[in-house]
């Protein structure tokens, strides 16, 4: 057999993997636990690896044999003015959003936010074309939002409501999917996957605009690269995860510790960002290339495993846009802001759902003395709400492991997996599920869906 060459994109919209799995990397499953991803290549394998952004590589008989990296992450920032760099937004957006529309009826997934909002918005004048929100029983009316986009501009539109409890009875195919690379919780759109037969052709999808299009919320832009990079830590280790990872890095007899283990592990892939004199920048390409490709793209999969996707922010032109713009004008979303503004008012006009009932023009005046009473009555309503036993779901794990039904298939999967018993010491199972039954569920409801996730590797893997 000949060597295949490949070369990924910037962000790889379907993940390509080679390599045999053979030995399991314990290693790495103990970082993919603190996480919720697992890091640069690795997987659950340490001779199974999947391919990485931006890299040439050549491949012979599943193999690896040589990778060599086209794009490396920068900040090359051009001088222009505010409107032409809106210009340039609005010509690689509208030139990857339109050269799909003649290929079937589009689908787009709308929201209360600015990037399917967007996207709407480049799609104004499109005829053929599904529009579809979806929010959480019990809720806040999330698809509210999506529904009068869709209206203002003429699409057809459907809202959905997402059940309690779906997981259990999609959780095969979830793996199958995502091949337990992330774990469920954040799979809600498996609720409505028999819907897509007849939503339409093909999806587009808003993913990675919020990233691109906003600053990190680093304050002092002076910051050193030692402070930097203990941000990025807390911004990426979840303290539930760690506290598992510290268990099972123990149970399984690895050598060293997991902390040093894990703080090596992310600083080196920290020093190969090249990015000097814009932190925010050097997080954003940091996120990228490990968070988004490693979680995020996963997620796409619950799309592009059902219909084709077109992911206009997350295509090379786009990724390599953001680098040669002032930081000051990604900051904010103002770049995303001032497109919809230009190109469809009507919409911009539309609350926006992180400042509502202010809408595009007057988001500013949010937390002015003009919105304190709205504010003061809303914060009132739900106070009064959950007093009366009746709190609003906000997350999407609510859905999944509270109540007596989601409480027994968790079980079944936690304390029943005979293989699950011979991977993960069931005492520390057992541990992490009382912790989440009775302390900070919103701290270890993370454990407990990495546990979750591991059982159902393990059932299907070893």
């Amino acid at each position: 057999m000949g060597v295949k060459t490949i070369k990924t994109s910037i962000v790889p919209v379907i993940p390509e993997y080679a390599g045999l799995k053979t030995e399991i990397d314990y290693r790495a499953i103990c970082a993919f636990v603190a996480l919720g991803f697992f890091l640069d290549d690795d997987t659950y394998w340490n001779d199974y690896k999947v391919l990485k952004p931006g890299t040439e590589y050549k491949i012979k008989d599943g193999k690896i044999i040589e990778a060599k990296p086209w794009f490396e992450w920068y900040y090359e920032p051009e001088e222009k003015t505010f409107s032409v760099v809106v210009d340039e937004f609005a010509d690689i957006l509208e030139r990857s959003v339109l050269k799909d529309t003649g290929d079937g009826r589009l689908i787009l997934p709308l929201s209360g936010g600015l990037d399917s909002r967007s996207l709407a918005a480049a799609l104004k004048d499109e005829k053929s074309l599904f529009a579809y929100s979806y929010g959480f029983p019990d809720s806040f009316n999330e698809t509210k939002f999506g529904k009068e986009i869709a209206e203002t501009l003429n699409y057809e539109f459907k809202e959905y409501v997402i059940r309690k409890g779906y997981l259990w009875d999609k959780i095969d195919e979830i793996s199958e999917i995502n091949g337990c690379f992330t774990e469920f919780t954040s799979t809600r759109q498996m609720s409505i996957a028999g819907e897509f037969e007849t939503m339409g052709d093909r999806f587009m999808l808003g993913h990675g605009g919020d990233l691109y299009f906003d600053d990190m919320g680093i304050e002092n832009k002076n910051i050193d690269d030692d402070d930097l990079f203990e941000i990025l830590k807390k911004k990426l280790l979840k303290p539930g995860g760690v506290e598992l990872a510290q268990k099972i890095w123990l149970a399984w007899g690895l050598k060293g510790s997991f902390d040093i283990y894990i703080n090596e592990r992310l600083r080196e892939l920290f020093d190969n960002i090249k990015i000097n004199k814009n932190p925010d920048g050097k997080l954003r390409a940091f996120k990228t290339q490990y968070y988004v490709n490693r979680w995020s793209v996963v997620n796409t999969l619950f799309f592009s495993h059902f219909k084709p996707v077109n992911i206009p922010y997350l295509n090379d032109e786009m990724s390599d846009f953001i680098c040669r713009v002032d930081e000051k004008y990604l900051a904010g979303r103002q770049i995303q802001i001032e497109y919809i503004k230009r190109k469809a008012p009507d919409i911009a006009r539309i609350p926006w759902q992180t400042y509502y009932p202010c809408n595009l023009y007057n988001y500013h005046e949010f937390r002015s003395l003009k919105y304190i009473p709205f504010r003061a009555i809303r914060k009132a309503r739900r106070i009064l709400r959950e007093k009366t036993g009746k709190r609003f779901i906000q997350r999407n794990w609510e859905i999944q492991f509270l109540g007596e039904k989601n409480d027994e298939n968790l079980r079944q999967w936690l304390f029943s997996n005979d293989k699950f018993k011979l991977f993960v010491p069931q005492e520390i199972v057992s541990e992490f599920y009382n912790k989440f039954r009775t302390s900070d569920k919103i701290k270890y409801f993370n454990p407990l869906s990495m546990l979750l996730t591991l059982s159902v590797f393990a059932k299907k893997n070893l």
